[in-house]
């Protein structure tokens, strides 16, 4: 029974454990990658956010809900600054000169917002990190 022993908060090993990246990576690809991408990916933070998704899976993460519910999170920021203006033009609820002038601080607003959330997911995920590096020497 030596192999049954097991510390609540150790990550459990995962099929998908090889694909373990440092997070500290995912967020300088959240950071550097979209303006590398913009013409090529409609939405390249949704890559970054799906990447965290998989990197938590393959820690086996202790705090993975809070993670998915961050990455939520992030979508639903990414799907409204991208989705709501138009509409809110079309309803005749913003003018659109309005809506121009407010551009440039809604484009702050939204880097702001999906940094705030790359980085409460580096967070989250940093310690597994370290434990996962601690006891797979052979893989991190």
């Amino acid at each position: 029974m030596a192999g049954s022993y097991r510390i609540v908060d150790e990550p459990a090993p995962s099929a998908l454990s090889r694909l373990v990246v440092n997070p500290f990576w995912i967020v300088m690809a959240g950071m550097i990658g979209p303006s590398f991408l913009a013409g090529v990916v409609p939405e390249p933070h949704l890559l970054v956010l799906a990447w965290f998704g998989l990197n938590s899976f393959a820690l086996s993460s202790p705090t993975r809900i809070a993670e998915i519910a961050w990455i939520a999170a992030g979508v639903a920021i990414i799907a409204a600054f991208r989705y709501l203006p138009y509409p809110l033009w079309r309803a005749g609820m913003v003018d659109l000169d309005a809506l121009r002038a407010w551009l440039p601080y809604l484009s702050i607003l939204y880097s702001a917002l999906v940094l705030t959330v790359l980085y409460r997911l580096f967070l989250y995920q940093i310690g597994p990190f370290h434990l996962y590096r601690y006891l797979h020497r052979d893989r991190a």
